[in-house]
């Protein structure tokens, strides 16, 4: 993903990038009847026994910013009110989602072959899959202030808004906030790379190959996210047709500057490829930092990260940050900083109990990738044997555990693929 502040309408329009975001809403509303996502219902039409499958909606507004921490774009999403389903209803509702260490030997694969890459993204993905009709009814309450902006873009909802002015729609698509959306999307998008010829990787699903008169393409999904590594541009071309064919609209580069969130440069040999996250550690950096707050020269101080305080466990506000900042370090730190792995792994295993000693040692590791933001990984394969390397410290924790940790690499250069 690309960094993204989320708003909610009134905030949206009371705020930077205003015009931006009513253009969004409306492109939203628009999206959604084009998509066909449902039709509209009277609440009194509703049976009594089927209301209990009504949803709220809720819009929200993302001004998206690039990994380098620019302005991108300003996003509208309708989302369902999931949380309001009952799971009891639906047999399986997780999704996958790729493993980190398939997109490092899809990056190290690029750089050793000088494969070609591109990424490509699914527009509307969810909207494609189709509510099936043994489902229950699903019913969605789109509130009155988005209301207002639908009726503009329709004027036939108007005689359906109830006298709260708000909108009742029953669904045919799973939209996103849904609890099945997800899944459902991907079993779509996997039939639709399987019936392009791919093979699904036994261990890992999100993960696709195929080989054509001595070419070939593996792709990874990330729900809408598709990377592509290929050794032939019309395998490339290929995908894209077919993708345009069933999900109408991608956007696609073929020179991709970001995936997952990471920066991403390429030297024009195309054997190394170098990813950082350099516009995430800014805005974490901007939301939990005093803007004179010093840098620190290493992420942990010695023995001192494993020694806990006796002080009492952080207020209920303060712990939510604490929680909030250990999930942003930690998807850092396991994509592009592996040198911060350690201190942040072992501060998250302390999120239940959290200190203020801990919080100062998780804003030391802060401080560290403030000073070296622009650090990251260097992907240069030499050859595709598989290494991996181990290491423990016995006696560290104050329960006197011991701590371990690995590193896999690929080639003699040692290019990294995972690291916990």
């Amino acid at each position: 993903w690309r960094a993204a502040y989320h708003l909610t309408v009134n905030k949206a329009l009371k705020g930077e990038y205003s015009h931006q975001s009513l253009q969004a809403i409306i492109a939203e509303i628009k999206n959604m009847l084009d998509y066909q996502v449902g039709y509209y219902v009277l609440y009194d039409k509703i049976p009594r026994k089927l209301r209990r499958n009504i949803l709220r909606a809720f819009m929200f507004i993302k001004h998206k910013m690039r990994p380098d921490g620019t302005y991108d774009r300003t996003k509208a999403r309708l989302v369902g009110n999931g949380s309001q389903q009952d799971v009891k209803l639906y047999d399986m509702i997780s999704s996958s989602t790729v493993s980190i260490a398939s997109v490092f030997v899809l990056l190290n694969i690029a750089t050793y072959f000088k494969s070609h890459i591109a990424v490509m993204d699914i527009k509307g993905a969810f909207l494609h899959a189709k509510v099936p009709a043994t489902n229950e009814p699903i019913y969605l309450l789109v509130d009155a202030q988005t209301s207002s902006y639908w009726k503009t873009v329709d004027t036939t909802a108007a005689e359906f808004l109830n006298d709260k002015g708000e909108l009742t729609l029953r669904l045919d698509k799973f939209i996103y906030g849904l609890k099945q959306s997800p899944l459902m999307f991907q079993r779509h998008l996997t039939g639709v790379i399987i019936g392009l010829g791919y093979k699904q990787c036994l261990n890992d699903e999100c993960v696709f190959y195929k080989h054509v008169d001595g070419n070939y393409s593996i792709l990874s999904t990330h729900v809408d996210d598709v990377l592509q590594v290929t050794s032939d541009t019309s395998l490339i071309e290929e995908l894209k047709t077919k993708l345009i064919e069933i999900y109408q609209s991608i956007d696609i580069n073929l020179n991709p500057t970001s995936y997952l969130g990471m920066n991403i440069k390429r030297n024009e040999t195309g054997d190394k490829i170098s990813v950082n996250h350099l516009g995430k550690i800014e805005e974490l950096c901007k939301k939990f930092l005093h803007p004179e707050a010093p840098i620190s020269e290493y992420p942990a101080s010695g023995d001192g990260l494993f020694r806990n305080s006796d002080e009492p466990v952080l207020e209920e506000d303060k712990l939510r940050m604490y929680l909030s900042l250990t999930m942003s370090l930690m998807y850092i730190a396991r994509l592009t900083r592996p040198d911060t792995l350690l201190p942040v792994a072992y501060l998250a295993s302390r999120s239940h109990v959290a200190t203020p000693t801990d919080f100062k040692k998780l804003l030391k590791v802060l401080r560290y990738l403030k000073g070296t933001k622009t650090k990251g990984i260097t992907i240069k394969c030499s050859d595709l044997q598989l290494y991996a390397h181990c290491d423990a410290s016995s006696n560290v924790h104050s329960d006197g555990k011991g701590h371990t940790g690995y590193f896999i690499s690929l080639g003699s250069t040692h290019s990294y693929v995972h690291a916990k």
